[in-house]
């Protein structure tokens, strides 16, 4: 099957496998299943609107690591999710970087609030005598 045939994109078309035989088998035996998992890792970081780790997520869908992180990644690529500057603890009190969904992601860390422009004088970096040459 071609990406186009199966609708696999990522990875050259087959789920991420070390090299070896037993590994890229097991690769091609989870491909009917990845945009099933894909979408129960999307619908459980769409619950987070405060983002989540890949251990959290791991837990909560009681999903291998190997199988939740390349969906997450594959989620990532495709600009569903966005990788923050946040981290949160893992269970082994490792820490781990937070993802959010694209949608979310002014919800959990918004822009800064734009500074109004005005004259420089309203700065404080001139407050001196109008007469003065500050140079």
């Amino acid at each position: 099957m071609t990406d186009d045939q199966n609708g696999y994109h990522h990875y050259g078309g087959i789920p991420p496998h070390q090299r070896g035989e037993t590994s890229r088998e097991a690769a091609q035996a989870i491909l009917p299943r990845t945009g099933t998992l894909r979408r129960r890792v999307y619908d459980w970081w769409y619950a987070q609107l405060e983002g989540g780790t890949d251990d959290e997520a791991q837990v909560a869908l009681e999903m291998d690591p190997s199988t939740e992180r390349p969906r997450r990644i594959e989620l990532t690529q495709d600009g569903l999710l966005v990788e923050t500057n946040l981290t949160r603890p893992t269970r082994s009190g490792r820490r781990a970087r937070v993802y959010v969904c694209a949608e979310f992601v002014e919800v959990l860390a918004p822009a800064p609030e734009p500074v109004p422009a005005g004259p420089l004088v309203q700065t404080g970096l001139f407050d001196q005598d109008e007469d003065a040459n500050p140079w």
